[in-house]
């Protein structure tokens, strides 16, 4: 979740350092499903952390293959 404070640079300067973000925070400002009902059980979390992952990928290469279209 650290790394995930950096992409959205969640920056702290009263902590000088990125502040993390909790899962179910960062599932729901990226609209990522999660898995089973929201409980906080590992399995749950590991499923929603991958499905984050891809999303933002996917996020990513649109914007990489829009960017090439323009250019």
């Amino acid at each position: 979740m650290q790394t995930y404070a950096k992409y959205v640079r969640s920056y702290s300067s009263y902590h000088r350092d990125f502040t993390w973000i909790s899962l179910s925070d960062a599932v729901y400002e990226q609209d990522t499903p999660m898995a089973g009902t929201g409980s906080h059980r590992a399995k749950a979390d590991c499923i929603a952390c991958a499905r984050h992952i891809h999303q933002l990928i996917a996020k990513r290469r649109v914007v990489k293959e829009d960017a090439k279209n323009m250019g």
